[in-house]
């Protein structure tokens, strides 16, 4: 069985059969993460049930060239005060503590 779970244009979550397929889709960039995708990323590890239909979770990216470059740097340009850095780490804890405790 395969259900859609959610896509936002440049990340998609579906699930088959018990697992979870996460799809980063920006080849153009090589998959390179925007804010926007790192918060998608975290919606779906904190939407994931302990003990639910999700039994394990791929992460891929788009395009055959690149996994995921990393945080796309043009982010950075707008990034020009150090609360604004400092609020970007603190998403970015967010974000890591959400992958590193999702219960798959």
């Amino acid at each position: 069985m395969s259900t859609a779970a959610g896509t936002d244009g440049e990340v998609s979550f579906v699930v088959e059969d018990g697992i979870g397929l996460v799809t980063l889709a920006r080849p153009h960039a090589r998959n390179a993460m925007t804010v926007p995708m790192y918060r998608r990323l975290k919606e779906i590890a904190e939407a994931i049930e302990p003990g639910g239909p999700v039994k394990a979770v791929i992460v891929t990216g788009a395009g055959g060239k690149a996994f995921a470059a990393g945080t796309d740097i043009a982010h950075f340009r707008d990034v020009t005060t150090p609360d604004q850095a400092l609020a970007y780490e603190r998403e970015m804890d967010g974000v890591f503590t959400a992958l590193e405790t999702c219960p798959v």
